[in-house]
């Protein structure tokens, strides 16, 4: 358990706090945004997710990284 404590973030989380920001912190600063600027930066967003799963999928499946197995001592 003290292992996955001090674990580093993997990427698939940085992209996900990032399409987390990149979808909401422009509506709620600029709330006069146009339309057009809101769909872009929810496409954006979107496309930061879909990243993001496609990091977790390479992370899930590299057996070196992360797993069960603990590291050599």
């Amino acid at each position: 358990m003290a292992d996955s404590e001090n674990a580093p973030a993997s990427g698939s989380v940085w992209s996900f706090v990032a399409a987390v920001f990149v979808c909401t912190s422009p509506m709620v600063m600029f709330p006069d945004m146009p339309g057009w600027a809101r769909a872009g930066t929810l496409v954006v967003g979107i496309a930061l997710i879909g990243a993001g799963f496609a990091q977790l999928r390479r992370e899930k499946s590299d057996p070196d990284r992360g797993g069960g197995a603990a590291p050599p001592a």
